[in-house]
């Protein structure tokens, strides 16, 4: 039985590890991709730009514009992932059973 076990950990092992590696991609992209700092960087790299002449105006308008609405996305992004996760939990059964089981603490 016990050399079962250890088989079944030899076998899931190099899975287990593949799953971690992707979910440190996964976690490594959203952090890059949700970079409001990022953005703002970018946008203020482009400024210097059209300042010295590097990028003419039509150019620095069309970056700009996408910059700003990639700004905007992750603000909403985020607005709306808070929501869910602040949202009260809508289900009465949890609360009864939280008060219940205070009932019992306090009858012991």
């Amino acid at each position: 039985m016990i050399g079962l076990l250890i088989v079944d950990d030899v076998i899931a092992a190099p899975w287990r590890g593949f799953k971690f590696i992707l979910k440190q991609l996964q976690k490594q992209v959203n952090d890059e991709m949700l970079n409001e700092d990022l953005v703002q960087e970018k946008l203020l790299e482009l400024e210097f730009d059209y300042e010295l002449g590097v990028v003419n105006k039509e150019e620095y308008e069309t970056k700009r514009e996408g910059l700003l609405t990639r700004l905007r996305q992750i603000k909403e992004y985020k607005s709306e992932t808070d929501q869910v996760e602040t949202e009260p939990v809508a289900d009465s059964s949890f609360a009864t059973n939280i008060q219940d089981l205070g009932e019992e603490f306090e009858g012991e």
